[in-house]
């Protein structure tokens, strides 16, 4: 599988955890993404705590409590994973991406996942 097949399976699994089986049509999702907020420089800076404090699961509690019901998490992954076949992702680095996902859906978030800074 290459990089960009990959990708593409993350975004497809991420849609699939919150969409399951086509019962809740593009309108629905979008009324209830309702007032989202962005994590912006936190999972896509070249490595975790470059460019913004590592996210914490308080974090999102806090946005919860602001009545923000979305949150889009842009991630890189290509700082995390092999250059070559089988372009294998850093395991810690997936542990690290599934545990702020869990945070964010434990909370009822509505997770948009958002592949960022990936040059390929």
């Amino acid at each position: 599988m290459n990089a960009t097949s990959f990708k593409m399976l993350i975004i497809g699994l991420s849609l699939f955890g919150t969409v399951s089986f086509g019962q809740v049509t593009p309108w629905e999702m979008v009324e209830k993404m309702g007032k989202g907020i962005n994590l912006g420089n936190t999972l896509e800076a070249p490595k975790e705590g470059d460019w913004s404090a590592p996210l914490e699961e308080y974090c999102f509690h806090d946005f919860v409590d602001a009545g923000f019901t979305s949150v889009r998490i842009p991630i890189r992954w290509t700082n995390y994973m092999l250059d070559s076949t089988p372009f294998t992702i850093d395991s810690a680095w997936m542990d690290r991406v599934e545990q702020v996902i869990d945070w964010a859906l434990d909370t009822g978030l509505v997770v948009i996942i958002n592949s960022h800074h990936d040059d390929d």
